[in-house]
């Protein structure tokens, strides 16, 4: 699956360990859910990447307040995640912790996505 293509994760029976795997699929390969609800993290998606997969399974976004709103605050969050991405994690790890946001076994991924949360909030 090329960098930057929308992808499924699905959480399966691991075969090799105890525990779970997430196996991985382009997402018009996996079209198994009906609301973009069903999908967990669908709002740290960018904005354009959730409105194709609104299309995709014909649920349309509607212009209401709370939907511009979001759509400003995504815009907004990638645009800061963008930034961030050559920052060293541990530097991240360490700004979002020293402003009281718990990221104890967070992924880099997610700790940028906190870091950016918190400029973009004021919180950090």
């Amino acid at each position: 699956i090329l960098k930057d293509s929308i992808r499924i994760g699905t959480k399966e029976k691991s075969t090799f360990r105890d525990g779970w795997d997430i196996s991985w699929h382009h997402l018009k390969c996996y079209c198994e859910f009906e609301t973009l609800e069903e999908l967990e993290g669908w709002e740290f998606l960018r904005w354009k990447d959730q409105i194709k997969i609104s299309e995709l399974i014909e649920q349309s976004i509607e212009e209401s307040e709370e939907q511009l709103a979001r759509k400003k605050y995504t815009n907004q969050l990638w645009q800061l995640k963008d930034q961030l991405i050559d920052i060293n994690s541990k530097i991240l790890r360490e700004m979002v912790e020293a402003n009281g946001i718990e990221v104890h076994k967070a992924t880099p991924e997610r700790i940028t996505h906190k870091a950016a949360d918190g400029m973009l909030y004021g919180f950090c």
